[in-house]
């Protein structure tokens, strides 16, 4: 992982960038190497790529930014799991494979012909699974591409002007979210550099993934046994149609977390003390099966820890709906249940629970710095979910430096109340709709976010449920397969993946309701005497006086 920043404008202009600001909010996303590269662009036109590194791949850290054969600076903040071979090499440098494939497409097509080189750098990146943002810089072209992978699983902001250009991994103020709907090209030469951004947009956009997500999917579908509606059915009770979905789902999970846990470094220390995954875990469904798929590919002495955070809630306290230890919360008292099911179901493993307590002036103390990481998002349920991330992050054990996440199984397979509400209010058409919603909106809600917290204590994190393959297959799967909200909530709800869990021994995780991690964690409505707080509503930073 990376972090990455151009800054390109006329050095005669007066710029609001702060480049030593910029540059310490990079060194924390990589604190392995940090290095920057100046292009003379022509008369006062100048451009500075920099980047941070955290070392994930390789035998040495590459070191960033590359200068490609050309005279090109690639910034490249990301990891490549399959495609040109990379899945017979997980640890090997995906940066130097991307070097040399970009330095290759460029020696392929002439300098005069940007359309066509960033039809082929889309090519590139579709050919290729892959968790991504980078920046390129052309100088004899005088230009830049940016961009982010279709779900945007790493952060990207802009900020463009008639006269400069930023692009950076994090710390942009007045910046915003890259969309994650293409590349996007400026001509840095340009009399207006703003108007010259110009994007080339994926072939396989969210929107054509969710075009089998319809009414026409849903048209009797119920399981056998639908009379018992508050369990699961046997596994030897689904029609074969269900029974082989579940089968590619197993398999296509399974391949997924393989992939994003064997492209690490070898752990640290001695085999009993180190592991380098770690799940952000709240006990719940989603992340409890990443972690027994995780077990079955991690060599059999690497631990595996599990980070459940929880906070010091003052207005909890002083309302007395709190029993027992400040840090007693419900994602607690879930993640010691499951934990507890995850030895019994793999007693050869090590399981570690990481129990990350943060005392309210902790909290405190941090926000500003939280919400600063977030923006440019900036509601009260932003800050809530970011400072319970960031806060994970920091209390992860040194050398796990990746976390996995089970964001996204919520999104395409039922998890949320409104798509339980939406199927009750339109059917099957409101439950299609609202699924695809979810999904085509997941860029702009959430990763962003999440990679910008995470990563400022040096991790990395990464998503199995996005998987390219993945989400194809369940865009495609008839919606009662995978989300039946004819059942009891905690059975219809994720249905395809419940019974996953079952099948892979985890019983109780399978029966296991979905609750929000600020609500879990209790993140969320800190402050006594705040009043009704919503999470649309403009996040409030607390200061120490508050």
């Amino acid at each position: 992982m990376c972090g990455i920043a151009l800054h390109a404008c006329h050095s005669h202009e007066h710029s609001s960038h702060n480049p030593a600001e910029q540059a310490a909010y990079l060194a924390r996303r990589g604190p392995d190497h940090q290095g920057s590269v100046t292009l003379d662009l022509g008369g006062s036109l100048h451009a500075t790529l920099s980047a941070s590194v955290l070392h994930l791949r390789g035998a040495t850290t590459h070191a960033q930014p590359v200068v490609l054969p050309s005279g090109s600076v690639l910034c490249w903040n990301g990891q490549v799991y399959r495609g040109h071979g990379v899945e017979d090499a997980p640890h090997a440098s995906d940066t130097a494979l991307l070097a040399r494939l970009v330095g290759e497409l460029e020696a392929a097509h002439p300098e005069d012909d940007p359309a066509a080189f960033g039809k082929g750098l889309v090519a590139l990146f579709e050919s290729l699974e892959a968790e991504f943002a980078l920046v390129l810089v052309q100088p004899r072209e005088r230009r830049a591409w940016f961009g982010r992978d279709v779900f945007g699983r790493r952060s990207l902001l802009v900020r463009a002007t008639a006269t400069a250009l930023d692009v950076a991994s994090v710390y942009l103020p007045g910046g915003a979210e890259v969309a994650a709907d293409g590349l996007y090209t400026a001509d840095l030469a340009a009399g207006d550099v703003a108007a010259s951004v110009q994007r080339i947009p994926w072939t396989m956009p969210l929107t054509q993934l969710n075009d089998d997500l319809d009414e026409r999917h849903a048209v009797d579908l119920s399981l056998p046994g639908c009379g018992d509606v508050t369990a699961l059915p046997a596994e030897r009770d689904l029609p074969a149609a269900h029974l082989a979905a579940l089968d590619e789902m197993h398999a296509l999970l399974s391949a997924s977390v393989r992939a994003r846990v064997l492209a690490t470094p070898p752990p640290t220390g001695t085999s009993d003390d180190a592991g380098s995954i770690a799940l952000l875990f709240s006990g719940g469904i989603d992340c409890s099966l990443l972690a027994a798929l995780a077990h079955t590919h991690l060599p059999a002495a690497q631990p595996i820890d599990l980070v459940n955070v929880a906070f010091e809630n003052p207005r909890v306290q002083h309302h007395g709906t709190q029993a027992g230890d400040t840090y007693d919360v419900p994602d607690r008292g879930t993640a010691r249940t499951r934990i507890a099911e995850l030895r019994a179901a793999f007693p050869s493993r090590t399981w570690r629970l990481v129990e990350a307590n943060v005392p309210y002036p902790e909290t405190v103390a941090w926000t500003s710095r939280v919400a600063s990481l977030m923006a440019p998002a900036t509601s009260e349920m932003d800050l809530s979910i970011a400072r319970a991330f960031w806060f994970a992050a920091r209390g992860t054990p040194p050398a796990a430096r990746v976390l996995l996440s089970g964001l996204g199984a919520d999104e395409q397979l039922g998890g949320y109340a409104r798509h339980r509400a939406a199927w009750e209010k339109r059917g099957w058409a409101g439950l299609c709709g609202e699924l695809a919603l979810d999904v085509g909106r997941i860029a702009t809600r959430n990763l962003g976010r999440d990679d910008r917290v995470v990563a400022d204590h040096g991790r990395e994190v990464r998503f199995p449920f996005l998987d390219t393959r993945l989400v194809a297959f369940l865009a495609r799967t008839p919606v009662a397969v995978k989300c039946d909200p004819r059942r009891a909530r905690g059975v219809g709800d994720k249905i395809l993946l419940r019974l996953l869990a079952r099948r892979v021994g985890l019983h109780g995780a399978a029966a296991e309701e979905k609750r929000a991690i600020q609500f879990g964690a209790r993140s969320a409505k800190l402050t006594v005497g705040s009043g009704r707080v919503t999470g649309t509503m403009a996040a409030v930073v607390a200061t120490a006086e508050t």
